[in-house]
């Protein structure tokens, strides 16, 4: 399983961190922000949703 994924619905981008307790550390930062570049352009979506999956 990826640090961070998101799936879309509709033009809802709903981002899961699934990496425990989700430090923001060089490593997990770098995932986060290419999920988010990502959402920004390469789908339409308008809404982000961020949720932790523990």
């Amino acid at each position: 399983m990826a640090k961070v994924e998101f799936i879309l619905d509709e033009k809802v981008a709903v981002v899961s961190l699934n990496d425990g307790e989700n430090r923001f550390n060089p490593e997990f930062l770098e995932a986060f922000l290419g999920v988010l570049d990502t959402i920004e352009n390469e789908t339409e979506a308008r809404t982000l949703v961020v949720r932790a999956t523990e």
